[in-house]
Formats: structure tokens, sequence, C-alpha cells
């Protein structure tokens, strides 16, 4: 089988942000900078009671460490977001791009071969360690943070049999 993929920016941050939701450290990470923002607040209440505020600036503080809290623990996510389009605005501004945006990708019996205008990549199916399959798109790790995009509008009629051969072909990704 053999596919002309083209992957777009939004293709690329969905692979970014399907990846943080779903690995242990992004969520580790997320998780760590919603509580930041929970310490911080109850250490800015400390110092205000070590040094014996009033109690109007006590309520008044405590109300707006409140809701910075909240909001810190709920927008969190999408602060994530924007710094991952920010990072590929970014880069394609610079022409450094951290993808490769037209490959054509070809499974054969043996391994998957991807060639675009710069390079050529074999990727023997025992190195594929997972497959993720989205609505949109199919992403085939071959490492932790790094795996190939394959929207499914690229992929046509043949997704479920693209899917059915790899799954035969990739043990340790079934």
């Amino acid at each position: 089988m053999k596919f002309h993929v083209t992957v777009t920016e939004e293709d690329y941050i969905a692979f970014n942000l399907d990846a943080m939701r779903h690995h242990s450290d992004a969520k580790k990470n997320l998780l760590l900078g919603r509580l930041t923002a929970l310490f911080l607040s109850a250490f800015v209440m400390l110092v205000l009671l070590a040094f014996r505020a009033s109690e109007t600036v006590l309520v008044i503080g405590g109300i707006i460490l409140a809701y910075f809290s909240a909001v810190s623990f709920f927008r969190f996510p999408s602060m994530r977001e924007r710094g991952v389009r920010r990072k590929i605005e970014r880069a394609a501004k610079e022409g450094k791009l951290p993808y490769e945006p037209e490959a054509d990708i070809e499974f054969t019996d043996t391994e998957m071969i991807q060639t675009t205008e710069k390079s050529m990549r074999r990727v023997a199916y025992g190195d594929i360690i997972r497959i993720v399959e989205t609505p949109f798109r199919l992403y085939l790790y071959d490492g932790l943070y790094r795996a190939y995009i394959l929207p499914v509008r690229c992929l046509g009629d043949e997704k479920d049999a693209l899917l059915a051969f790899l799954k035969e072909k990739c043990p340790p990704a079934k």
C-alpha cells in the first residue's frame, strides 16, 4: 500500500496535544503545573498571615488568590495548547518545521518507507511500538514522543485495511 500524506499545522498540533494528554510524563507535568498555582496561592496567604495583615487584606487576598488558583487550575491545559501553537507558528516563520508537510509512505511486507523531498526513512514494523487511532489521524509511534502522522483524509477507503495490516505486522503495537 502506498499513500501520499499531507500533514498540516493542525495535524501536528493535534499530535502534540494528543501526546500530552496520554503520555504519563506529560500528565505529571500538567498536574505539577496545576498544583504550582495552588501552592503559590497558599504561600502568599501564609506570608500575609506571618506579617499579621489586617482582616480585610486577608479576606480580599484570599478571594483574589482563590480566583487565581481556580483560573490557573482550569486554564493550564489551554495555556499549554497556546504554547504549542506559538512554537509551531514560530518554526513555520523560520522555515524550520519539525515535521515534513508532504511525504509518500509505502507499506511493504517488511517495512514502512517514508519518502520526502529531503530524505527517505525506513522503519521496520518491529520498531513501531504503538499505534494510536483517533477519529481524524493515525499515529505510528517509533519512540516515546516520535510518531508518523497519517491523516485519515489521506488514507481514503483503505484506512481499515491499513489498520488490519499494521496490527498484523506490528506485534508490540497490538
